[in-house]
């Protein structure tokens, strides 16, 4: 089961943006579930969110005003569980099968593949991806960044079949974030998203290494309209760290 969920904060995000903005992504904090007896909650700042502060301006959540303070609950703080489609909704099954879940799915798994995010605020979720003994890993993830895609990507997604395999490029002057990771189509190479800036500082390590050869991208599912542009397509990402190396292990997802 998972039990470790990230929270991350952008700065510089504009709800009404036309073109991607230009931002800076930051990962502030860590959730932890126990399970023993009944579900406990712990969240704890990462160093992360001290960066952000003093290089981009962040200020505490106001549900967690103290960066130094961990915080303890007997219930999923409602950061967290606002973010989760209620149960009741009547197009429930319909928004967790868009993530190749089920009905009764675990709302950690939940928040790992949706993100949480919504247009009104600054905040990401994402899973701990742990590795193998020989480093490898996999993830789950709706392609980021459709809503800024050109006419002639729009038309490239409208083709992509399941099982689909996709061509992963390392981009380093991209606009938004310094440098990025796209996808694109294979035959006739068209560009048609990102893969999540959460798992950039890994798969920096990938792009300079043998490894390279290990990362694999392809369609999980496909959620035609009129699922949300950005749930249109679930994609699952295979690859293999260098030697030693653990995912989520650099100074910022370090604990306060």
């Amino acid at each position: 089961m998972m039990n470790t969920l990230f929270l991350a904060w952008r700065s510089g995000y504009t709800v009404e943006a036309a073109t991607s903005p230009k931002v800076n992504w930051f990962p502030i904090g860590r959730l932890d579930r126990v399970c023993n007896g009944g579900e406990r909650y712990t969240f704890r700042y990462l160093k992360g969110a001290k960066i952000a502060k003093s290089v981009a301006g962040f200020s505490a959540l106001e549900a967690f005003p103290d960066l130094g303070e961990t915080y303890t609950s007997s219930e999923l703080f409602s950061v967290f569980s606002n973010r989760i489609p209620n149960p009741r909704r009547s197009d429930f099954s319909e928004i967790v099968e868009r993530m190749d879940l089920e009905d009764k799915a675990d709302p950690f798994r939940i928040l790992s593949i949706s993100g949480g995010s919504r247009q009104t605020d600054t905040l990401e979720i994402f899973p701990l991806l742990t590795t193998s003994a020989e480093g490898d890993f996999v993830c789950s993830f709706f392609i980021h960044g459709s809503r800024f895609m050109h006419e002639s990507s729009n038309l490239a997604m409208s083709n992509l079949k399941l099982g689909e395999e996709l061509r992963i490029c390392f981009e380093a002057n991209n606009p938004a974030t310094g440098w990025a990771i796209q996808l694109q189509t294979i035959n006739k190479p068209q560009i048609i998203g990102y893969v999540p800036r959460y798992l950039l500082p890994d798969l920096h390590s990938i792009r300079k290494s043998d490894d390279q050869k290990f990362l694999c991208a392809v369609v999980k599912k496909i959620n035609p309209a009129p699922a949300p542009l950005n749930q249109r397509f679930l994609i699952e990402l295979k690859g293999r760290l260098p030697a030693g190396q653990a995912m989520m292990s650099s100074t910022e997802f370090e604990v306060l």
